[in-house]
């Protein structure tokens, strides 16, 4: 027979008791106080799309997000993970200064990086993939190479999807940016989102005030403009024309160098469709000091809560 402790026996009671009566108040009252604080905040995603109409609201956004590039240039500081989806209806009502050339880096810039940490996230799981044994392959790590080979090298040659597969330089694109759009005016980005002004023949599209007599070619439209960057990427690391570019790219890695636009711009001679297009890159990166931006990163990937 098992012997019961009275004093104890009492004292489960009473912590019974207590629990159950004496805390129903307070758990009650936690609820409904992190329920408040749930509904009076604002949750926004760091990874989250944005769409603004104003100039004004682009800025205050940015005001209040600590976004400065004199910071980003130094090192001091990430980008913030905004990603306008178009431009401000109104950004080439604003003064042609340094606000506006400022304003028109500061949204570019997290749509690359964006694209980059993608980019870097596929290279680096395509790396340790194939380092495996094929038989110890899972079938998610198999389906992800063969997609990779696909789009990249269909020749099934490790080293050519290596020399493809990898980073944009932002310096570079950055300069791309700012010369195919007049930094912001052109109406291929207003109008279709395109900030590359990448032609296209299948019918679709804008068709260039300047396009030749007998031309067809048309100018790609895009849904946001972070699928302007996308597209971009995706022609200057897979295509036969810049093979040039990713060996000078290729040799910056090999030496553990950050990239350097101006020296990468000379590898990409088939953009250009006017003469002195590469050296108009060249001097857009050096006097804007460009390169800054190489060594920028995003901000980490978790929520921030504002309260009303």
């Amino acid at each position: 027979m098992r012997f019961i402790d009275p004093i104890k026996d009492r004292l489960a009671v009473y912590r019974r008791y207590f629990f159950k009566r004496h805390l129903i108040p307070f758990y009650a009252g936690l609820f409904v106080f992190a329920a408040l604080i749930i509904t009076s905040a604002v949750v926004a995603i760091n990874q989250e799309s944005h769409r603004f109409d104003q100039v004004a609201s682009v800025d205050k956004e940015f005001m209040d997000l600590n976004y400065c590039l004199k910071s980003i240039r130094a090192g001091t500081a990430t980008v913030p993970r905004v990603f306008i989806d178009t431009m401000p209806l109104d950004f080439n009502a604003q003064d042609s200064g340094a606000g506006k050339r400022d304003m028109f880096i500061k949204i570019m810039l997290p749509l690359i990086l964006k694209k980059n940490e993608s980019l870097r996230t596929k290279r680096i799981r395509f790396i340790e993939f194939s380092a495996l044994p094929e038989k110890s392959r899972t079938a998610e790590q198999k389906e992800f190479l063969k997609g990779i080979y696909d789009t990249y090298g269909k020749s099934g040659n490790y080293d050519e999807v290596f020399g493809k597969l990898d980073e944009v330089s932002v310096s570079l694109a950055l300069a791309q940016a700012i010369q195919e759009t007049g930094w912001g005016s052109s109406r291929f980005l207003m109008d279709g989102n395109s900030i590359f002004a990448e032609w296209t023949w299948s019918g679709a599209g804008m068709v260039p005030r300047t396009r030749g007599e007998g031309k067809r070619h048309r100018i790609r439209t895009f849904p946001t403009l972070y699928d302007s960057v996308d597209a971009y990427a995706f022609n200057l690391n897979r295509t036969r024309y810049y093979f040039g570019k990713r060996q000078i790219r290729r040799e910056f890695r090999s030496k553990n160098l950050p990239m350097r636009g101006e020296a990468l711009a000379r590898g990409i001679g088939s953009y250009a469709t006017e003469k002195g297009y590469i050296e108009a890159l060249r001097q857009i990166v050096i006097r804007n000091n460009l390169n800054d931006f190489e060594k920028a990163v995003l901000a980490p990937p978790y929520c921030v809560v504002r309260f009303n």
